[in-house]
């Protein structure tokens, strides 16, 4: 197994550049790869899913339904509270309540699901095969400067100059323990 430092960048463009970059740092071609990593669940990994994806419903949404119907109700019950003395747009107020009641539930997430496991977001991947501690930490250094979404470490192979057992649905191990956030998007 090769230890294995990889960034994600919104375009080959910029994947170029950290690939001149780490040729710089003293990192072989052998050692460098880039590929385009799709969103998650469009992977397409198996034969298991006939709709086309690796997973047949996304898991960071499960559990909004009961968000949802929580907030519907509140807000009905508010808004038909507030609409009785209001005398027959109750009715519509409590539906109004409802919609905004419902929103709000879907918005809501405890903290058992934000510390769910987080997946890699779609971008062109650089991966470096560092070998030791000391190349390890050059290759984030460079990935950083260079301005890499999610740098992460991983234990891997490497063969010919490509990390062949890449899992896009694995959970990636962040080098910073920052959120998961698609490349692009302020943080």
């Amino acid at each position: 197994m090769s230890r294995i430092i990889a960034g994600v960048f919104d375009t080959m463009t910029e994947a170029e550049r950290t690939r001149d970059a780490l040729r710089n740092a003293g990192f072989a071609e052998s050692e460098i790869t880039s590929f385009f990593n799709n969103a998650p669940g469009q992977h397409g990994l198996g034969t298991e899913v006939t709709t086309g994806g690796d997973e047949p419903a996304d898991p960071q949404a499960r559990g909004l339904e009961k968000g949802t119907v929580r907030g519907a109700a509140i807000g009905a019950a508010a808004g038909f509270a507030a609409g009785l003395t209001a005398g027959p747009a109750a009715i519509a107020t409590a539906g109004v309540g409802a919609y905004i009641g419902a929103l709000a539930g879907t918005a809501e997430r405890s903290e058992n699901e934000a510390s769910e496991a987080l997946r890699r977001p779609a971008g062109v991947m650089v991966a470096v095969c560092a070998g030791s501690e000391e190349r390890e930490g050059e290759a984030i250094r460079v990935l950083r400067d260079c301005g890499a979404d999610n740098i992460e470490r991983a234990e891997g192979i490497w063969e010919n100059g490509d990390w062949i057992d890449f899992d896009p649905t694995a959970v990636p191990m962040l080098v910073d323990q920052a959120h998961l956030h698609a490349p692009g998007v302020a943080r």
